[in-house]
This record gives structure tokens, C-alpha cells and sequence, in this order.
């Protein structure tokens, strides 16, 4: 037994494989829904989207301004309340993003690029799966295979009384967790 604390434990993963691998040590999901959840409510007094995800895709907390600007995610069943699902099935994605097709493929080279070290992980394909469902253009997008990284950058979206507005789309990644970001909106 080496003796290793999750921290070197984490390090020599990460070594070996190339990435991490989900231990026992770490926090469960509903304790990291509750942090993003907090993090993400401090940011509710202001009129900025400000929402949290994992790198599936998946929406775990979101503040008021991002219920007005995408859409209300608790809404959404929990295995289909994931951003790229929602972009490439609902109607109201293709009104609020001014740039659809350029979001939606920019999300699916992200999404190839921080799930690279996840493949065969049964909730890509399960995302995967359900976005070739959602949209006749997914297939041909998803096979493109684009890869972007996260990047700062401008981020176009339409509502319906405030109009057009650009925001500066940054994504910051809380130090416990490799696996989820919390994505700003700045004026």
C-alpha cells in the first residue's frame, strides 16, 4: 500500500492515464450540486447569466438572469437538463442564440476536446445518443470532429424585451473538481 493522500493519488492517475479517475474520497455529486448551487446563487443579484456544468454538458445550478436569457433548466428532466441537448431540440435555443449553428458547433468541439480522456463513458454516449435524436445535423457535426478548447469569447444571445446583447462568455473551474465550470456571462 502506498499510502498516497487523493491529491497524489490524483497526481500518479493522472500520470499513469493521462487524467484522473472518480474515487470514493470525492465529494458525492449532490454535495458538488450544492457548492456550484452556492456559488452560482451569489451571482443572483445581477443581471448576468451565470450557470454551471459538467463536461457533458449537464446543467447542475444556474441563477435567475440564465432562466431569463436560455431557458427555466428546472424545467427540464434531469437526464435531458444538459446545454447541448437543449441548443440542438428546443426552439427557444435557436431564437436566443443570434448565432445558432456557430454556438452549437463551437459546444460540440468543446465537448470532444474535455471529454477526449472519456470515451465509452456511458453518459457521452448517452448524450451522444439522445443529440442524434434531437437534430438531423448532429451526426454530421459530431463525425466533423472539430476540437476547441474553452476560450473567452463573444457570445451573441437575443431576448425578447432586452433585445440583442453581446456577452463575454468565460468559463472558470473550481480547484476540487476537474469535471465541472462555471460559466460568466460579462457584460
Amino acid at each position: 500500500m502506498l499510502l498516497l493522500g487523493e491529491d497524489e493519488r490524483r497526481y500518479m492517475h493522472t500520470l499513469a492515464y493521462g487524467h484522473t479517475s472518480v474515487s470514493a474520497a470525492e465529494q458525492s455529486r449532490q454535495e458538488r450540486e450544492e457548492l456550484l448551487r452556492g456559488v452560482v446563487d451569489i451571482t443572483d443579484t445581477g443581471t448576468a447569466p451565470v450557470y454551471a456544468g459538467d463536461r457533458f454538458c449537464d446543467v447542475l445550478a444556474w441563477n435567475q438572469a440564465a432562466k431569463e436569457w436560455y431557458t427555466d433548466f428546472g424545467k427540464i428532466p434531469a437526464e435531458r437538463r444538459n446545454m447541448l441537448l437543449w441548443m440542438l431540440s428546443d426552439p427557444q435555443a435557436q431564437y436566443c442564440f443570434v448565432n445558432w449553428e456557430y454556438d452549437v458547433k463551437d459546444l460540440i468541439a468543446r465537448v470532444r476536446w474535455i471529454t477526449a480522456p472519456y470515451r465509452g463513458h456511458p453518459r457521452l454516449e448517452q448524450v451522444v445518443a439522445m443529440a442524434t435524436e434531437a437534430h438531423p445535423m448532429f451526426e454530421q457535426w459530431w463525425a466533423e470532429h472539430d476540437v476547441h478548447v474553452q476560450r473567452t469569447r463573444e457570445r451573441r444571445l437575443r431576448h425578447p424585451v432586452h433585445g440583442e446583447y453581446p456577452w463575454r462568455f468565460t468559463a472558470l473551474y473550481p480547484s476540487d473538481y476537474d469535471d465541472v465550470m462555471v460559466i460568466f456571462h460579462l457584460p
